[in-house]
């Protein structure tokens, strides 16, 4: 009999549970759909809940088919963290099974984007900065010790632009390090120090300034990964590099010479790709963004002083013209015909290219740190004229608007009018720029032809996406052509055992709603904010600590912080605003069983942490976005295609926000023994009696209760849910 991906997966398992472990069924019925997809380079979409396995339920297909078949499979994640965990222990181990049952070693590298490796010029640039020494070639015992000695004077301290200088060093001896051995990876996640953006941004390298592999003494980190991938059977890369070739139709990875041909493409946490899609196609322009334009190019270019001057009469001219285009409201919609920028996105146009001039002696400059600003520099020139293009003329399938951003609280800088443009129904781009690939030819045809291919020469890649949660009508949003496979999760006994609370607005209705229209009272968000931190208060204290506090904005984040700092001073209460990095961050709050960790959006997906740590997870409220012009957008191209308005905002609003929802509350069943509570403390969610108090209308009260039902014990009285959390860890119960 041939060896198969059920094989593989099975054999997967038996090496890492036991010789008599058998593979859960969710997980033979996933690798078999992935499998069926694969043989006949179709699609197929799944829910795979958290526990799943779906790492080796992708993996084990795409051994098979690189191993039998001499295929190449690329498979994409949404997180670095994740990339990392499929590279160090989920793909070893079935490279192992795969070559006991076939006889054949296969392959498999990690790509990520530029800017995660070293970069061995602004290395050797940075290390010259701070040493004093030119950044010619030396030892690394050299470099080392000259840093060791160095000295952060103040001229040294302004060149550095906020960077730690202790921190930096620190990392720039690591760097070092990395490039004696060509076989360490030398990039971001596996530097062991902790460094913020600052010091990071000083050793490595965007695309438009990296260096190439001639233009170092030392082979680039980011060339020697590609040359790895190249070579292997299977690639790993993230959704923001899949996002960019979508939005923008450049073949960055798939179809891309460097890497080579691909036959099938594997998307794990696929429901955050159509975002990123949106995200990385968006444009915006706006005074802000010249002026900070112009303060780049009169540090790099010589005789600027009029193209400065211009420059900054087109920024009030740009915020005075999209003003009078806004005529009062804060947002605004742009019309097919109309263009937003006038005028003054001719002059616009032409100033831009102007910049690009002066730019060129400080890209070609011989000073390396110069030279590195300037292509970094004219790089933001390139983009601004792509945005200014977007936003002023109309393009199918993308959304258009005028807005004036509120500033943020305290803010002295002026809040300037911009222009946005953002792609909106972005399924025909990943279907033809990531789902079918131009076929790669030795004569030099293919990717890079600007000639339209014949149909024989297009590939249709087996496509396979899979998530622990995917919102209505997934499908539709991702262009794929199949129906959502849905598979019970494994941890069925866990939700059993754990509680969902959500209080019962009733007693609460004055405290959370204002007079309305009618005589009826409406809820109040500001008034909820107050509420809900004396609310989290009360369970944090019944848990005894161990929670993640999760809100749906920054603003009450900061404020639930400043609250529970002062409520609980002998407590650890953590926040994504503390630390050098949000990873960083999470770690000292997982090493601390009885810590609290706050944050928002950010912490919501990709936050693993089993166990008492994290017993008690807490949604302020649902995070439903506010109405704003792109998702206005999304659903006007929805009741284009026939679905009635409400539904249309309920797919776009409630759809995205019970997608968090679920992505949230995911947070507190990691593994099969985690128990504890979801408290998702608003009040709307429960059903009520006509006017007892303002819920949601039912429609979109489903669509936020799909992701709770899995809870065994769903508790509404705060006394009741107060006493369940101090019996579970075996406090005195309040009489």
């Amino acid at each position: 009999m041939p060896v198969t991906a059920l094989d593989i997966l099975q054999t997967t398992v038996r090496l890492t549970v036991g010789e008599r472990a058998e593979p859960r069924p969710g997980q033979v019925a996933l690798t078999a759909l992935a499998s069926n997809a694969m043989n006949v380079r179709g699609h197929a979409a799944a829910v795979a809940p958290t526990g799943s396995g779906k790492s080796y339920s992708l993996g084990a297909p795409a051994f098979e088919r690189a191993a039998l078949w001499g295929e190449r499979v690329m498979i994409s994640t949404e997180s670095l963290t994740l990339q990392k965990q499929i590279f160090e222990k989920d793909f070893p181990r079935l490279a192992e099974a795969t070559l006991q049952l076939t006889g054949e070693e296969v392959t498999f590298a990690v790509v990520k984007g530029t800017s995660n490796y070293i970069d061995p010029r602004k290395l050797t640039s940075t290390a010259a900065l701070i040493t004093g020494l030119d950044d010619g070639i030396r030892k690394t015992k050299d470099w080392q010790e000259a840093l060791f000695r160095a000295k952060p004077t103040p001229e040294i301290m302004a060149a550095l632009d906020g960077a730690d200088f202790e921190a930096l060093r620190k990392l720039v001896m690591w760097c070092f390090i990395q490039y004696d051995d060509e076989n360490l990876v030398g990039d971001r996640h596996s530097c062991p120090i902790k460094v913020s953006e600052a010091e990071w941004r000083l050793v490595s390298a965007s695309s438009a300034e990296a260096a190439g592999e001639k233009d170092h003494y030392y082979v680039p980190k980011a060339i020697l990964a590609k040359e790895r991938a190249s070579a292997a059977d299977i690639v790993i890369v993230n959704h923001t590099l899949l996002a960019i070739q979508a939005a923008k139709g450049i073949n960055i990875v798939l179809g891309n010479r460097t890497y080579g041909h691909f036959d099938h493409l594997l998307i794990d946490e696929a429901h955050a790709l159509p975002a990123e899609v949106r995200k990385q196609g968006a444009s915006v322009i706006s005074g802000g963004v010249l002026m900070s334009l112009i303060y780049k190019v009169d540090k790099l270019a010589a005789n600027a002083g009029r193209w400065k001057t211009a420059g900054e009469h087109l920024a009030d001219a740009l915020d005075r013209e999209l003003r009078q285009f806004l005529g009062g409201p804060t947002q605004k919609k742009v019309e097919k015909d109309d263009d937003p920028l006038g005028v003054v996105g001719v002059m616009l146009t032409s100033w831009v290219k102007d910049a690009q001039k002066l730019l060129k002696p400080a890209a070609e400059s011989t000073n390396v740190r110069t030279m590195l600003d300037g292509k970094r520099t004219v790089q933001r020139c390139d983009e601004l004229l792509e945005a200014i293009a977007s936003c002023s003329k109309f393009r199918a399938g993308d959304a258009r608007w005028v807005e004036v951003p509120e500033a943020p609280a305290g803010a002295s800088r002026r809040s300037w009018a911009a222009a946005n443009a953002s792609p909106v129904n972005v399924a025909q781009k990943l279907l033809n720029n990531l789902y079918t690939i131009d076929r790669l030819t030795d004569e030099g045809a293919g990717a890079d032809d600007e000639t339209a291919p014949d149909a024989d020469d297009v590939i249709n890649l087996g496509v396979v996406a899979v998530s622990a949660t995917l919102p209505e009508g997934f499908v539709h949003q991702a262009g794929l052509r199949t129906a959502v496979v849905e598979y019970a999760s494994p941890f069925e006994d866990a939700y059993a055992g754990s509680c969902l609370f959500i209080p019962n607005g009733v007693p609460h209705m004055m405290a959370l709603t204002t007079p309305g229209y009618s005589g009826r009272r409406k809820f109040d968000t500001a008034q909820h904010q107050k509420w809900a931190a004396e609310m989290a208060r009360r369970l944090i204290e019944a848990n005894g600590g161990s929670a993640l506090l999760l809100a749906a904005s920054a603003r009450s984040g900061k404020f639930y912080v400043e609250q529970l700092r002062r409520q609980f001073p002998g407590l650890h209460i953590f926040s994504q605003w503390d630390g050098p990095t949000a990873t960083s961050t999470v770690d000292d709050w997982k090493a601390d069983p009885s810590s609290v960790l706050v944050g928002t959006r950010s912490l919501m997906t990709g936050l693993d942490a089993p166990g008492n740590t994290n017993s008690l997870v807490i949604l302020d409220r649902i995070p439903r976005s506010p109405s704003n012009a792109q998702d206005d957008a999304r659903a006007e191209d929805m009741i284009s295609r026939g679905v009635d308005k409400f539904n249309a905002e309920r797919f776009v609003y409630a759809g995205d926000a019970a997608l968090l929802e679920a992505q949230a509350v995911g947070r507190l069943i990691r593994a099969a023994a985690d128990r504890g509570m979801a408290a998702v403390l608003d009040p709307r969610l429960l059903k009520y009696k006509r006017s007892q108090f303002p819920g949601y209308a039912e429609a979109t009260r489903q669509t936020y209760m799909k992701p709770l039902s899995a809870f065994g014990v769903k508790l509404s009285d705060e006394d009741t849910a107060l006493g369940w959390l101090r019996a579970r860890r075996g406090a005195p119960v309040a009489a």
